[in-house]
């Protein structure tokens, strides 16, 4: 209808970026109030790596959208109880896998202990429900990789960024352990790349099955490489998200102190009950934990200095957690609390 031109191929990460604001204003203003969820849209529309990547025809804007998707359902899940926003959590969840595969699966342990330490179930039926939330999980994401397994060869198209033309490769190499390699070691030389329109001298092509792409992450800047978690603090990653991101991990770490009271910190048992009996607290720490997961993750992958715009996996949380934290210290400087100093 559109046409093919960038105008069009682009048209719906944008709409999806602005989509994403509106529903993280949604999903925060019932608990946290206005403000809270105008500062968060407000960061998460001017934040330099959401800005950026909506406007590119990149899957990132959609993967973003469908975690807070998956994040407001399990929200739900917590709410009401009810069966069909756990099953929509993990059916979210397996779509942000077909989007971008195992990124998906960074804020999950974040979700799954949100609703393990907030719904007010006996243990068995968490486990029941847990479970469940986690085949459905399982199913929606492997449907697609199965089919392609499934399919022979000769009856599909060949897939890239592999040199053998297997699905699992390109789930768990190339989109898997290459994406993060500073988890298990330096990442080994690579290869010299061959002439543009040549293929490896090694390589046997059957027919109808393309020129095999042999799996080479781009090549690394060492000093960059040595810097770590610290190295999202300084270029090329800190313009990414500006001086947003030490304000988001200054009130990630200040924002539960008001949420909890004195008797969680005298007796850590209290708490369960605390934050199945407080929203606040309860989802301060959903956001906060997605945030605190995908900083440790991106922090320490090789990939997030090949591909700054990787950090946009964190804009959203980062936009939450901002929004929250200043609700939050706004109100203990109301109340006159010690912590408003800070």
């Amino acid at each position: 209808i559109l046409g093919v031109s960038r105008w069009s191929v682009t048209l719906p990460e944008a709409i999806i970026g602005t989509l994403a604001i509106a529903m993280l204003y949604w999903a925060i203003r019932p608990v946290f109030g206005r403000l809270a969820a105008f500062v968060a849209a407000l960061v998460l529309a001017v934040v330099p790596a959401s800005v950026v990547i909506d406007s590119r025809n990149e899957p990132d804007s959609l993967l973003s959208f469908t975690l807070l998707l998956a994040a407001v359902s399990i929200v739900r899940a917590v709410q009401t109880g009810k069966w069909r926003w756990l099953i929509a959590f993990g059916v979210l969840m397996g779509i942000g896998f077909n989007t971008k595969m195992l990124v998906a699966f960074i804020p999950l342990p974040a979700f799954l202990l949100y609703y393990v330490l907030a719904a007010k179930y006996p243990m068995h039926q968490l486990v029941i429900r847990t479970t469940s939330a986690v085949g459905v999980l399982l199913l929606v994401s492997m449907s697609w990789v199965t089919m392609v397994a499934l399919t022979p060869q000769e009856n599909r198209p060949y897939v890239g960024s592999t040199t053998d033309n297997s699905i699992w490769t390109l789930v768990f190499e190339y989109n898997g352990i290459n994406r993060f390699t500073s988890f298990i070691g330096p990442r080994p030389e690579q290869a010299s790349p061959q002439p543009l329109g040549q293929r490896p001298s090694d390589a046997v092509v059957p027919r109808g099955q393309g020129i095999p792409q042999p799996i080479q992450p781009p090549a690394m800047n060492p000093e960059a490489q040595d810097a770590g978690f610290l190295g999202l603090f300084s270029n090329p990653l800190a313009n990414q998200l500006g001086w947003l991101l030490p304000v988001g991990v200054i009130l990630l770490m200040l924002a539960f102190v008001p949420c909890l009271p004195e008797e969680v910190y005298r007796r850590p048992s209290e708490l369960t009950r605390v934050l199945r009996a407080s929203p606040v607290a309860a989802q301060a720490m959903l956001w906060g934990g997605w945030l605190a997961t995908g900083l440790a993750v991106f922090g320490l992958a090789n990939s997030t200095t090949t591909h700054p715009y990787y950090l946009v996996g964190v804009a959203v949380p980062l936009a939450a957690t901002i929004g929250i934290g200043a609700s939050l210290l706004l109100s203990a400087f109301r109340r006159g609390a010690i912590l408003s100093w800070l």
